[in-house]
């Protein structure tokens, strides 16, 4: 077999076994961008802001006490039960910090 056909037929091997793969990536990530984060109920919201007490924010960093300490989160960190940090926003009278399932801490300062 010439040297030239052993490398094309690789590389389409290759490009052919990646294609799936490749596909699985882009839904996972177009379906994670997409669906919005459930809205706990009232029950679950009161249970978690007393369990996670936001302390501090700032744009770069948020810190929470829980009675086992405090924590210094970033956006993307986890937080619990409450998923992952997505958004440290300020407003008007102070900071919120929102996670990927639907939790919203405020802080006043």
């Amino acid at each position: 077999m010439h040297p030239l056909v052993f490398i094309q037929t690789n590389k389409f091997l290759a490009i052919a076994a990646l294609l799936p793969a490749a596909g699985v990536v882009a839904y996972g990530a177009f379906i994670s961008v997409t669906e919005k984060p459930p809205h706990p109920s009232l029950e679950q919201q009161d249970y978690v802001s007393k369990t996670y007490r936001l302390s501090y924010a700032d744009g770069q960093k948020a810190m929470f006490k829980t009675d086992y300490g405090a924590s210094l989160v970033f956006i993307g960190s986890p937080l619990g039960e409450t998923g992952r940090v997505t958004e440290i926003a300020k407003h008007a009278n102070g900071w919120a910090v929102s996670t990927s399932k639907g939790y919203i801490f405020t802080v006043t300062r």
